[in-house]
């Protein structure tokens, strides 16, 4: 008799998906929203990916989509799904967008179907616990009718909730969630972080609604240009500010990272890289901090100028709570 190994199984049956060959489309689409233009021309002219989702990545759209499973749960018990991943499109700007919005909530919750629902549904004590509490209190809260409303589901590292606790919601995410309040023409949408690690769950609006429009129309007018012409988009630049220097994750996680940036994999562009950053955000401190400078760290000043960067006035913009460096890809 043959024993099971459940990590062989659990892990075969993750990455078992195949990746869909990648084919020329003349839209755009708005989970693709606010990332590194390159790349989406090369995705849209059918180019492969050199470098495609490896099985940790493939790992961490499964735990996302279980976590989207376990949202829908609460919101279907309580009879206000509308729909599920529903096809949005729009054409305001100058390239077709396509997307999936994850729910659209609304109407009259019936809660004691969905106390019906729970007492025959299998599941264990604790997780039985959650889901009367939650709609337990949806019950106290929500006796009126639900006003239709968009939810769009991001589980998260540790590191990116608190970053976005901090900071607010992830800007390509926002136009994401505005292309389908857009599409969808609704007054309420809004984005859930729910942290990987921990459960830990916060809820955004959009933040600055008509910067968000002038970035998204900008994009796709951007983005059409090269298209027509068949010029590709120039490349990111490896290291980005962001109240510091940091690794950019254009193309740390770029799919085509091997094919424009000539890295085999994201720890060989991670390598080369950090000691750079480590090095200018050293000396940065160190400028703010009013201490004298050295040498060494003139030169080092210097490596910032000619990759074209104002040191003093970078100083001048820097926060005193800086995050410590992400090493996880933005989800």
């Amino acid at each position: 008799m043959k024993g099971i190994t459940l990590s062989e199984i659990w892990n075969r049956a993750i990455v078992s998906k195949e990746d869909r060959p990648l084919k020329e489309r003349d839209y755009a689409w708005a989970s693709e929203l606010g990332a590194p233009l390159i790349d989406r021309y090369l995705k849209m002219t059918g180019a492969p990916q050199s470098n495609p989702p490896n099985e940790r990545a493939k790992r961490k759209f499964a735990a996302g989509n279980f976590w989207e499973w376990i949202v829908w749960m609460v919101f279907n018990m309580a009879g206000v799904v509308i729909s599920k991943q529903e096809e949005v499109w729009t054409k305001d700007g100058d390239i077709w967008v396509k997307g999936k919005s994850d729910f659209l909530i609304g109407g009259t919750p019936d809660f004691e179907r969905a106390r019906k629902e729970l007492e025959g549904y299998p599941m264990p004590d604790d997780i039985k616990w959650f889901f009367v509490n939650v709609i337990k209190d949806m019950e106290e809260n929500f006796s009126d009718d639900i006003a239709v409303c968009i939810k769009e589901i991001k589980s998260v590292s540790s590191f990116m909730m608190e970053k976005v606790i901090n900071s607010g919601a992830i800007r390509t995410h926002q136009l994401q969630l505005l292309h389908y309040k857009m599409g969808l023409q609704l007054d309420r949408a809004s984005l859930v972080y729910i942290g990987r690690e921990d459960c830990q769950l916060r809820e955004f609006d959009i933040e600055d609604p008509e910067s968000l429009k002038k970035q998204y129309y900008a994009e796709l007018k951007v983005l059409k240009g090269y298209l027509d012409s068949g010029e590709m988009p120039p490349r990111e630049d490896l290291i980005v500010w962001d109240n510091k220097f940091t690794k950019n994750f254009g193309v740390e996680y770029s799919g085509y990272l091997t094919k424009i940036y000539g890295y085999n994999e994201p720890q060989e562009y991670r390598d080369e890289v950090s000691s750079l950053i480590a090095r200018w955000n050293r000396v940065l401190k160190r400028v703010k901090d009013g201490a004298k400078m050295t040498d060494k760290n003139k030169d080092v000043i210097d490596e910032m100028k000619n990759a074209g960067y104002d040191p003093v006035a970078l100083v001048e913009k820097m926060e005193d709570n800086s995050p410590e460096e992400e090493e996880t890809k933005p989800e």
